[in-house]
């Protein structure tokens, strides 16, 4: 038998990788429900079901397309640019680039003084060696382009696509192959429009036309369909060798919120030739300790996140004032980091809301929640306050139709390069263990791209063709 523990997006591909196959692997999740951060919900009052957590993947590498195409599942990208709140209140569109990292200066005149302008253009003559030992992004950009480019474009990108200051993101996991073409091309700039292919670049996400929920539930169908069993509200406690297969300690677990979940009933004994772990970081931690005798470490602890999402008839967001959404840096006169239209951003939702609901529908999101400060708290009050900031239309409470607040706490670790290191050697040790194997974003790295190659990678090693 082969299992699978954990039920978010890296244990679904694993297990669907396992059963095309023909293994019948048997998928455990401590939750009831498969999928992790991936998730939908209907809309209030319409038969469309729209995501409530993460909306896209990244297109780099090409792997979630292949995956996409081998479920027949259509994806998009995104209408509209997006914008920077900046501390002093001014409207910044985000320059075509790499996290906020712009290819070009000539579009950032008005983001940027003459002084700071000439800081960043020494990067096109300081050479390949500046910055090239900055392990993480924000002493990285601040050597190669100074820290005004950090603080007003980086920081509240960068921060609000990953939920760290910068300072704590590793740029080979954020920005693969960043710095190796800065080596190359001597710059950051050029590096920035070599990788991004400008002035005509890719779109750099994309979504499954319907919501990414679609893709996480079609794996858990097939991976039934193909004979694998998926058993939620179950978790693992211990997992330990036991001559040439694996014994694992389930349980029974209630119902409940928040990253703790109790144990319902008294844990048994489950025997398994392979095991692949795609739980979160702390508890395959916990697992491999007993498993290999690996001494877990510190894991970086993700942002507490939560995201106000808003159902409005306001005839004054139809021309769409600020794209497909909205970063606030530091500081800015805004509470919310980040303000998603999704109904501008995804045109397959702007259609079925006004299809089913009428024209001036918008489905919106605030999303809140940074790195070391207080727990956010939002109101619906305080998000229409700062969308009405944001947008520079005068909302009010009569145009709110419906409204849901979802909690992610700690669901975006940041990537810190010491975290990296710890990964690595792990991934030598399990290496020797044929049978076992890890995956999950807190050690492919953050993000569906990174993920999918990784977790059908784990497949792979525990189930070789």
């Amino acid at each position: 038998m082969t299992v699978v523990v954990g039920g978010g997006i890296a244990g679904l591909i694993a297990a669907w990788a396992l059963a095309r196959a023909g293994t019948r692997p048997l998928l455990i999740e401590a939750r009831g429900y498969t999928g992790g951060l991936i998730a939908g919900l209907p809309v209030p009052g319409t038969d469309i079901v729209a995501d409530i957590g993460a909306e896209s993947f990244a297109t780099r590498g090409g792997h979630v397309a292949r995956l996409l195409s081998e479920l027949d599942l259509p994806s998009a990208p995104p209408a509209g640019r997006s914008w920077v709140l900046a501390d002093d209140g001014r409207a910044i569109r985000i320059p075509a680039g790499i996290l906020g990292i712009p290819g070009s200066l000539d579009d950032l005149t008005d983001a940027l003084t003459d002084d700071e302008l000439v800081i960043a253009r020494a990067d096109l003559t300081m050479g390949p060696d500046a910055g090239a030992d900055c392990a993480d992004l924000a002493s990285f950009v601040t050597a190669r382009l100074g820290a005004a480019v950090l603080d007003k474009l980086v920081a509240p990108v960068a921060g609000g696509i990953h939920s760290a200051p910068p300072s704590k993101l590793s740029v080979d996991v954020v920005a693969p192959g960043l710095r190796a073409a800065t080596r190359d091309h001597g710059s950051l700039l050029r590096a920035v429009v070599a990788l991004r292919h400008l002035p005509t670049p890719p779109p750099v996400v994309e979504q499954v036309v319907g919501g990414m929920h679609r893709l996480t539930a079609t794996l858990a169908r097939e991976i039934e369909a193909a004979g694998g069993e998926i058993r939620t509200r179950t978790g693992v406690s211990a997992l330990r060798p036991d001559g040439g297969r694996w014994i694992l300690d389930v349980a029974p677990m209630t119902p409940a919120r928040g990253p703790e979940l109790v144990r319902a009933g008294e844990p048994t004994e489950l025997a398994a030739d392979r095991v692949v772990l795609a739980c979160s970081g702390p508890q395959a931690l916990d697992l491999l300790a007993t498993a290999i005798g690996v001494t877990p470490w510190d894991m970086p602890t993700g942002s507490p996140i939560a995201h106000l999402t808003m159902l409005l008839r306001a005839p004054g967001l139809d021309f769409a004032p600020r794209g497909s959404g909205m970063l606030t840096a530091p500081g800015a006169p805004a509470r919310a980091k980040a303000l998603t239209h999704m109904s501008e951003k995804w045109p397959w939702l702007g259609d079925a809301l006004r299809a089913e609901l009428g024209a001036s529908h918008h489905l919106v999101r605030m999303s809140y929640g940074r790195h070391d400060e207080p727990y956010p708290e939002p109101t619906v009050a305080a998000a229409l306050s700062d969308l009405t900031r944001m947008t520079g239309v005068e909302l009010t409470a009569d145009d709110i139709l419906a409204h849901r607040l979802i909690r992610w706490d700690g669901t975006l670790a940041p990537p810190t390069p010491a975290h990296r290191a710890a990964v690595a050697a792990l991934a030598d040790r399990l290496a020797n263990v044929p049978t076992l194997a890890a995956t999950g974003a807190w050690i492919a790295g953050s993000g569906i791209a990174a993920i999918v190659p990784h977790a059908r990678a784990a497949a792979e090693k525990v189930c070789p063709a």
